[in-house]
């Protein structure tokens, strides 16, 4: 029951009190004749809260934190030296590529021409190497001419007999390759009742085809990435659809059986095959990304996970017999041995020429080889040379420091003539246009707030929520977050550190709940409820739903929808009496 007792209200029924004691003490002085007594009925007194003023307060999260740049370098020494130049001041501004400081590199220069030095007689002894060796492969190509000369007629007798061997080789009357086709048919026909159950194995799954299979749990496969779930549904209908088509090839070779039919079948099984093994890749992706919620629970999951392993090992199976019988064909059709006797003895006859040309030959490779290997040596001492140069032309890099961003010089401490070791700090470069303030929530508050929720610097300054880690440290059970500062020009430095409110967020969709006195809320082992005043000024019970007690308060739920005004304190009241309200 809502009910709105406004100001207006109030001072109405504080006069009317008032009128009515005034009157009754006046009837009271004029019957100065009678010994009359007139007495009013007591009336507790009860004072009521305005619930729109609790709805209203902001509850915060009090935390600090330290202010950072969006964008800060630390320029560190990388090599010892003495500092020779210091190009920058404390405060300076500086932009990228700026030399910020040089360290003594004299030595290191010197260091580089003798090694530049040596590097040029380097060169030229390869320089020589390349001469005589050019010289050798002149005499080899010789060698190979009268090598050539020995071979050229078994050559010609290998092509021969290979010509001939591909001229007479027809298949159609073997019996051993009409063995192996009658073979590849029945791998195709076991194949495919094998891709057909492994339809049905995913159909259950996916609900594609049977489409009420699922109901109870469809919604939760990948249910963090819908994509994995169109993905494997995708290639279920593109694997289903390729099947089909096969179905209709190995059923056409029961009727029309022909070599060359089934040689296309079986490029198309394999072919399905493939689409088959990326429809089970997408499914096993699928489950992973499946959780054990729900109407699935972790047998369930198992299950479907088996269900797709031993699809995915039959479709391997599978594959290796319809390889195999091709692979049989194949050497069905190879094995006939009429030709193929005359092509071997060719082989062997010029394999023996080849052997008696590489004895005439070795010698000039011998020396073909000793030359090359001395220029290979001589090309490593050539790229250890230039890699010598390379490092030392990368420690002079590193004897001069630059600023590898725009900002501000906020540290200096180089100075000319200092020695500097290794990693030690000379400059830190900070972008001040741009700060954000990293802060430790604990982490039951972490619930209450969210991205975008709005913080308070310092009682303010506005900022934002931009950055929640995605994990708690857990050590000090905390979670870092991250806030960006709304305004450009601030009074902060970096380093500093800063008082932070950050808003709590409520439920969107939910009521707010609302946090009251205990001693407002009557509680008992069958409900809770507070007490509200009617329009006839007696106590109304109303019956809330509470979550948990925060200190002296007790946080409600819902229930108080409705209404503006409850009585401060259920105590010395109950249900039903006539009360007085109390105006503040």
């Amino acid at each position: 029951m809502k009910i709105k007792i406004s100001k207006k209200i109030r001072i109405t029924l504080l006069i009317l009190f008032i009128t009515a004691i005034v009157l009754i003490f006046a009837s009271g002085v004029l019957s100065d004749d009678t010994e009359t007594i007139i007495t009013t009925e007591h009336r507790p007194q009860v004072q009521l809260l305005n619930l729109d003023d609790i709805r209203n307060i902001k509850e915060t999260i009090e935390v600090t934190g330290e202010v950072e740049s969006l964008e800060q370098v630390d320029i560190k020494s990388e090599v010892m030296g003495r500092i020779t130049a210091v190009n920058v001041k404390l405060g300076d501004d500086v932009y990228p590529d700026q030399v910020i400081a040089r360290l003594d590199n004299s030595s290191l220069l010197a260091q580089r021409g003798q090694m530049s030095a040596d590097y040029m007689n380097t060169l030229a002894g390869k320089d020589q190497l390349k001469a005589q060796l050019e010289a050798q492969k002149a005499n080899h190509k010789k060698v190979l001419v009268t090598a050539q000369n020995m071979i050229s007629s078994a050559e010609s007798n290998v092509k021969n007999a290979e010509n001939n061997l591909r001229l007479n080789k027809s298949t159609s009357e073997s019996q051993v390759v009409q063995d192996a086709y009658e073979n590849a048919l029945s791998v195709l026909i076991n194949a495919q009742n094998t891709l057909n159950s492994v339809l049905i194995a995913s159909d259950n799954i996916l609900g594609i085809d049977n489409e009420k299979i699922n109901d109870d749990f469809e919604i939760l496969l990948s249910p963090l990435d819908r994509r994995y779930k169109k993905t494997a549904n995708y290639s279920y209908k593109i694997a289903r659809d390729k099947n089909e088509i096969l179905k209709n090839q190995v059923a056409g070779l029961n009727i029309n059986f022909a070599q060359s039919e089934v040689d296309t079948t079986i490029s198309s099984m394999i072919e399905t095959l493939d689409l088959f093994n990326k429809h089970l890749l997408d499914m096993t992706v699928m489950l992973d990304e499946t959780l054990a919620i729900g109407s699935i629970t972790q047998t369930r999951l198992d299950g479907f996970i088996n269900t797709i392993q031993n699809s995915r090992s039959s479709v391997s199976s599978v594959y290796n017999s319809v390889l195999g019988a091709k692979q049989s064909i194949e050497n069905a059709k190879s094995s006939l041995e009429s030709y193929k006797i005359a092509y071997e003895k060719a082989l062997r006859d010029l394999e023996t020429a080849k052997l008696q040309a590489k004895t005439d030959i070795a010698a000039s490779e011998a020396q073909i080889k000793q030359l090359e290997a001395g220029l290979q040596s001589q090309d490593a001492q050539i790229l250890r040379a230039g890699s010598g140069i390379s490092s030392v032309n990368a420690s002079i890099a590193k004897t001069i420091l630059t600023s590898p961003i725009y900002g501000k010089v906020a540290v200096l401490n180089a100075k000319k003539g200092e020695l500097v070791s290794v990693g030690q700090l000379l400059a830190s470069i900070v972008n001040l246009d741009g700060l954000q303030v990293k802060t430790y929530v604990d982490s039951y508050d972490l619930d209450t707030i969210r991205l975008g929720s709005k913080a308070i610097l310092n009682k303010e300054h506005d900022g934002i929520v931009t950055h929640i880690a995605p994990s708690i440290d857990p050590s000090t059970k905390k979670v870092e977050v991250i806030i960006a500062l709304s305004e450009k020009e601030l009074p902060f430095v970096v380093g500093q550190f800063v008082d932070i409110e950050i808003e709590k967020n409520g439920t969107e969709g939910t009521e707010k709940p609302i946090l009251l006195p205990l001693e407002a809320v009557s509680i008992n082992s069958d409900n809770k409820t507070v007490y509200i005043v009617n329009r006839d000024g007696l106590i109304e019970e109303i019956e809330i739903e509470v979550n948990k007690i925060i200190g002296n308060k007790i946080e409600v739920t819902s229930g108080l929808q409705e209404i503006d005004y409850i009585v401060d304190s259920t105590r010395n009241t109950k249900p039903g009496d006539q009360v007085e309200i109390l105006v503040n």
